[in-house]
């Protein structure tokens, strides 16, 4: 059983990361990872010894280079070394710029393995270093190489790098940007060394030296974590033409862009005002009272706690990272962008400890941040200048996560530092260890200088430093400070609150009200306004910063004076012009009863009014308070139907329908009515070939409003005449248009009438009658006649042709007689 208990235990403690030791346990030892925390003896809160010669050798455990990269490094300069070589002991070459001494390191990295050696001399020891190992391609060292660099990664030297000095008379802008879409560069220095007043660092925040400047530095003055709003952060460097210094050593990284608030991205402690909202006064209410709501505040010399909901205006993740494997430190100096005032002093710099503080001693920047106390806030042996929020030995190396961020808008930027699920020390979830956490905020406004505490979980390490934790705040001497009720030092826990630390001194703003005239009218968060008639009034808040600036903000209140009720209104106008059949009707829903209704001086007790002509109507309606309201309704005379204009045309009987409508003149209405000339309905459509000649009636509008025009129409009748013509055979007919035919049939000739410009059709029958041809023979003796058809007579031989005409055709026949005569013989005897 307690085997079995052993092995989960064990499984779960080889998850955690590694942390390797350079000290006697592990000298001379040879460790195959790519991965853990790579300390001096010391370890992550104490200083190395002296007199210490050890040696450790690290290599892949893969087929990828293994990197240690140095995330802090101070060793005594000059007399402590820290030997790096390229290979699996002290016979390999050793890496350029070693061996290391006095502050910053940069990265290495190599295919095979990496061998460190330390040699501390006899007296004064130091923090010695972290750094990480990991396996894969290796930080990128830049050496202030001026231009600009996209990258999210990486290490920034000045240009001696991470061992020597900077040179003299440089001149150099370097610029990084963020190569991740949508997150934004931070630098953050692990030291700074220039020559103080004479060589400086400019950071800009921008892509080039004309975006805004964020600070000037010089000497020890260290810029701390810097992130760039923009995606880019551009650093320029000058010095001077004598005396160097080792420069600095910087991480990059990058941040989303876009981290803003949780909840309504509103930050509750913002300088604001909120007055009261929009009113209306009737007739019978002359005046009203206006109040503002302001965030009251007031000199920092003393302050008040209160709590207040517990609705943290950002969330716990999604800022700068610190203390990355790292415990009971100090953070470097972070620049504020914005002033704040802290019991009576004014500060743009602040540090963060590692144990869940906040202090304004930029002295603390890097340094031990303690863990151990029990005495109550104020003492001046507790981290002085500090906000607590919540100070207690936790301990961010195993777990969890520190950052901070810059954010909303001025005037209420907002420095948010959070401390998210952090092990407490002794208590840190480990093996064979208990698990205790903490999840709190610290949030400091600007303008106001409020400080917000917002604890999500807040538990107890009671066997560790008594449990003791505090939340509250203290002055630079420890003279000075306040706790809320129950949270001074010791051991307590707390869940889902928060607190709010408001400087009460002597108030540092003015509440003010004006007229829509613009004209002062009052001081103080409240006043009676009287308006005759409907006004806006501004409430302004002044703040007057420690610094000296002023803020002010401003909210409207809208004051409508109602001397008068609403009225209904309904109407209907002229049927047709000069009716005089149009209407009003008023009622009203609110108003004192009984009303009196009033048009053209004289009153009645209702609102109806009937017979009304086309004008302009204005009824004045009195209640009981004699409030009054006015109607004003113009009672319109409709457009006058158009029926178009008379007109007529002319239409032969044979033609198309045609559209009545279209030889109405003027610009008619449509869908009117049309009548025959009998007074019947009539379709509007004329079949000249049906329907009669006369006039046709369109009428369009309604009864008692009807207007008409007439079309008068014409209808020419069309003729068809029939003519027969007999012909014979050899004579021809001449047609009605003058042609000529000589063959039988029948033929259509269409003239036009040029009276009516109507056709007439006239039909020709011809009738063909043909000749006669006879022929005869006759043969007579030379003494005998022929009597031909004419009755004459021939006794020649000969074609003989006789015409004569048919009594029935009266065409000619051709008879043709052939006479032979035979002569008569005589003979002798």
């Amino acid at each position: 059983m307690w085997l079995g208990i052993l092995v989960s235990v064990f499984s779960v403690q080889v998850l955690q990361a590694q942390v390797y030791l350079l000290n006697g346990s592990n000298n001379n030892l040879t460790f195959n990872t790519c991965s853990g925390t790579f300390y001096d003896s010391g370890g992550a809160g104490g200083n190395y010894n002296n007199n210490e010669n050890f040696t450790i050798t690290f290599c892949p455990s893969g087929s990828d280079p293994i990197n240690i990269e140095f995330t802090f490094f101070d060793i005594e300069t000059n007399w402590d070394f820290l030997y790096v070589y390229d290979g699996p002991n002290t016979g390999s070459p050793q890496f350029a710029g070693s061996p290391l001494t006095g502050t910053g390191a940069p990265s290495f990295n190599s295919t095979g393995c990496i061998t460190f050696q330390f040699i501390s001399d006899g007296s004064v020891t130091r923090p010695g270093w972290e750094a990480f190992i990991s396996c894969g391609e290796g930080s990128t060292n830049y050496n202030n190489p001026g231009g600009t660099i996209s990258t999210c990664s990486g290490n920034f030297f000045d240009t001696g790098g991470p061992n020597a000095n900077y040179g003299n008379n440089q001149n150099i802008t370097t610029t990084f940007c963020s190569d991740q879409s949508g997150e934004c560069v931070n630098v953050n220095f692990n030291s700074f060394s220039l020559e103080n007043g004479w060589d400086f660092l400019y950071i800009y925040d921008g892509p080039s030296i004309a975006s805004p400047l964020i600070g000037t530095f010089t000497g020890g003055n260290s810029p701390g974590s810097v992130t760039g709003s923009g995606g880019c952060l551009t650093f320029r460097f000058t010095s001077d033409g004598s005396v160097t210094f080792p420069g600095w050593s910087a991480i990059i990284s990058c941040n989303d862009c876009d981290y803003e608030p949780g909840g309504d991205g509103n930050p509750p402690a913002c300088p604001s005002i909120e007055v009261s909202p929009d009113q209306e006064l009737d007739c019978a209410t002359a005046c009203t009272q206006l109040q503002a709501d302001v965030t009251e505040t007031g000199l920092t010399t003393s302050y008040q706690v209160s709590s207040v909901p517990y609705e943290p205006p950002y969330p716990y993740t999604g800022g700068t990272p610190l203390f990355i494997g790292q415990d009971d430190i100090y953070s470097g100096v972070i620049n504020l962008p914005f002033n704040f005032c802290f019991y009576g002093n004014m500060y743009n710099q602040a540090v963060v400890g590692a144990n869940g503080l906040v202090s304004f001693n930029t002295a603390y920047a890097n340094q031990f941040c303690p863990w151990a106390f029990n005495v109550a806030v104020p003492n001046a042996n507790l981290p002085l200048n500090a906000i607590f929020g919540v100070y207690h030995d936790i301990d961010p190396s195993q777990g969890g996560e520190i950052n901070y961020a810059i954010l909303g808008e001025a005037p209420c930027r907002t420095f948010v530092v959070n401390f998210n699920e952090i092990p407490h020390f002794q208590c840190n979830c480990g093996f064979f260890n208990t698990c205790r956490i903490s999840t709190h905020q610290i949030v400091l406004y600007e303008t106001t200088n409020i400080i917000d505490v917002y604890v999500n979980l807040k538990e107890t390490c009671t066997g560790w430093n008594s449990g003791n934790a505090v939340l509250g705040i203290q002055n630079a001497t420890g003279t000075q400070g306040l706790t809320p009720p129950g949270r001074n030092t010791g051991p307590w826990t707390a869940s889902n609150e928060a607190w709010r630390f408001t400087p009460d001194g002597p108030p540092n703003y003015v509440i003010n009200w004006y007229d829509d005239q613009n004209t002062l009218i009052g001081t103080g968060p409240d006043i009676e306004v009287c308006p005759q008639e409907t006004s806006t009034y501004t409430g302004e808040v002044v703040y007057e910063h420690c610094d000296g600036s002023i803020i002010v903000e401003t909210d409207q209140v809208t004051v409508t004076v109602v001397d008068s009720f609403t009225l209904n209104e309904l109407f209907t106008d002229e049927s047709c012009p000069g009716a005089c059949d149009g209407s009003i009707e008023i009622s009203t829903n609110d108003g004192e009863p009984p009303f009196v209704y009033e048009l053209d001086g004289i009153e009645q007790n209702n609102g109806v009014f009937s017979n009304l002509c086309a004008g302009l109507y204005i009824i004045t309606v009195t209640d009981d308070n004699d409030c009054v309201s006015v109607a004003s309704i113009e009672i319109e005379t409709p457009p006058l139907p158009d029926p178009g204009e008379d007109n007529s045309f002319e239409i032969c009987a044979n033609d198309e329908s045609a559209n009545l409508f279209d030889f109405l003149g003027g610009t008619p209405d449509t869908g009117g009515l049309w009548t025959d000339p009998q007074g019947n309905s009539h379709s509007g459509t004329l079949n000249p070939d049906a329907d009669l000649a006369g006039d046709y009636t369109y009428t369009v509008g309604f009864p008692g409003c009807e207007f008409s025009s007439t079309i008068t129409v014409e209808i020419h009748p069309v003729h068809e005449i029939l003519i027969e013509e007999t012909i014979c055979e050899d004579e021809f007919v001449t047609l009605p248009d003058g042609s000529e035919v000589n063959e039988a049939g029948v033929y259509d000739v269409t003239l036009q009438s040029v009276v009516t410009g109507c056709d007439s059709t006239i039909t020709t029958t011809v009738i063909v009658n043909p000749l006669l041809f006879s022929e005869q023979e006759f043969t007579i003796c030379e003494d005998e006649f022929v009597t031909l058809p004419d009755g004459s007579e021939v006794n020649e031989a000969g074609v003989y042709d006789v015409t004569l005409q048919s009594v029935v055709t009266g065409c000619d026949s051709t008879i043709t007689t052939t006479v032979f005569v035979n002569p008569l013989l005589f003979s002798e005897q």
